[in-house]
C-alpha cells in the first residue's frame, strides 16, 4: 500500500510540473485570431487606471478643472481634520504610487515650516498614538 502512495505522489508531482509547463507556454488555452496581445491589454489598462486617479484628484469649478491644495483644503474647514481625511480629499487612495503622494507630503512639509500648520496625536484609551489630526493655524 505504502508503495501505492509513494508511486501516486511522483506521478502527481510530474502531472503538477507538465500542467504548469502547459499553461506557462500557451498550450492551455485556446487561441482566437482576433485576441490583442496581452501586452496591448496591460498597457491599455493601465493606462486607464492612471487617467482614473488623475480624474479622481481634479475638483470641477465651473467650467475649469482645478486641483485643490492641502492648503486649500484645510482653509476650507475650521475643524481639525484627520490626517486621513485630508489625504483622502487631496486624492490618494489606496495603491498610490510615490509620485502621487509626494506632492501631498511636500506641501504638509512646506506648511510645517513656515509655521501654519497645527499637528495633535490622537491617542486611544491606553494612551497609545492611533492617528493625527490637522489644521491651519490661526491668522493673527
Amino acid at each position: 500500500m505504502t508503495g501505492h502512495i509513494e508511486r501516486a505522489s511522483i506521478l502527481l508531482d510530474r502531472l503538477y510540473s507538465r500542467i504548469v509547463s502547459a499553461a506557462l507556454s500557451g498550450r492551455m488555452n485556446t487561441s482566437d485570431n482576433h485576441d490583442e496581445p496581452a501586452s496591448l491589454q496591460l498597457e491599455r489598462l493601465l493606462n486607464a487606471a492612471a487617467a482614473d486617479r488623475k480624474r479622481d484628484r481634479i475638483f470641477q469649478t465651473g467650467t475649469s478643472a482645478m486641483a485643490m491644495s492641502v492648503y486649500e483644503i484645510l482653509d476650507g474647514t475650521q475643524d481639525w481634520m484627520s490626517a486621513q481625511d485630508l489625504a483622502e480629499r487631496f486624492g490618494i487612495k489606496f495603491g498610490a504610487t510615490p509620485e502621487e503622494i509626494e506632492p501631498f507630503f511636500s506641501e504638509l512639509r512646506d506648511l510645517e515650516r513656515d509655521g501654519r500648520l497645527l499637528i495633535e496625536s490622537v491617542l486611544n484609551d491606553a494612551g497609545l498614538k492611533i492617528s493625527e489630526r490637522l489644521r491651519l493655524r490661526e491668522q493673527s
